[in-house]
């Protein structure tokens, strides 16, 4: 059975993938990151599939709805944030400038859920556990490591994150030019941020996913290997880790980070 864990409220605790095809997707992720996966029924025929490493509950995936699929949207990572109430934060986030993109439901005894549009049209789930917490392991190779805002209006972002959440943030140098900024609840970093660039083309404000790996190298060789590709060139970050960005055989990308860093619990 998955060990029990809490999030605070404000910590990013959970991910899915929303995929084209999820025979494809399961394919590439167990083999790349050595998950196993059960598919649990949640309506008519549709399944959610938990993905567990070492039996460890670290993220899911779902099928693409069909209105979605025909328009030729790739496959991509979802980003959850716990919450004490979502349908007060729902309505705080409206008060912010957001607003609700799915209206607050019930999850069977899992939890209930929402999801928000960020005033720069980013996308991001909220979470109010009951019976699911979110992943039994962070910060660990094959588990989530970091969340982070790539949006066109940073201050913007930031001011409504910070309101929404009650967060903090600090800025820092990015390795690559520009800045980078730190969302933090007290000392417990939570998040990251960084503008999107021309140089990036048309990609939407979103909530990226990181995933800790023990080798970048060896992660994007195998990644390569099994039909995805590297999206940016890995960057050595200093006291951080190596970083680099995949994309999988659908088009779902996320960040892969060979950490330097001791071992942190930041959902606490």
């Amino acid at each position: 059975m998955s060990e029990e864990r809490k999030y605070a409220p404000g910590s990013f605790c959970w991910a899915d993938l929303v995929a084209k095809e999820v025979g494809v997707a399961r394919d590439f992720y167990t083999a790349l990151f050595g998950w196993t996966f059960e598919d649990l029924p949640v309506m008519d025929e549709a399944v959610y599939t938990m993905f567990s490493k070492d039996g460890k509950q670290v993220c899911a995936m779902f099928q693409m709805f069909p209105g979605m699929l025909e328009s030729g949207h790739p496959s991509f990572w979802q980003s959850y944030v716990s919450v004490e109430n979502v349908d007060e934060t729902v309505k705080k986030a409206a008060e912010l400038g957001g607003q609700a993109a799915q209206e607050p439901c019930d999850v069977f005894d899992a939890g209930r859920m929402a999801m928000i549009r960020d005033p720069g049209e980013a996308f991001l789930c909220l979470w109010q556990p009951k019976a699911h917490k979110g992943a039994d392991i962070m910060n660990e190779p094959g588990a989530l490591n970091w969340n982070e805002l790539l949006t066109k209006d940073v201050e913007r972002a930031g001011a409504f994150y910070r309101d929404l959440f009650g967060w903090t943030s600090t800025v820092m140098p990015d390795p690559s030019g520009g800045d980078y900024t730190v969302f933090m609840s007290g000392e417990e970093p939570r998040a990251g941020m960084i503008e999107l660039q021309p140089e990036m083309g048309e990609m939407p404000p979103h909530w990226g996913v990181y995933f800790q790996v023990e080798n970048f190298d060896a992660a994007l060789e195998k990644a390569i290997s099994l039909g995805g590709q590297g999206t940016f060139p890995p960057i050595d970050v200093p006291d951080v880790g190596r970083i680099g960005g995949i994309m999988d055989p659908q088009g779902a990308c996320f960040t892969a980070m060979e950490s330097a860093m001791a071992s942190a619990d930041s959902g606490q």
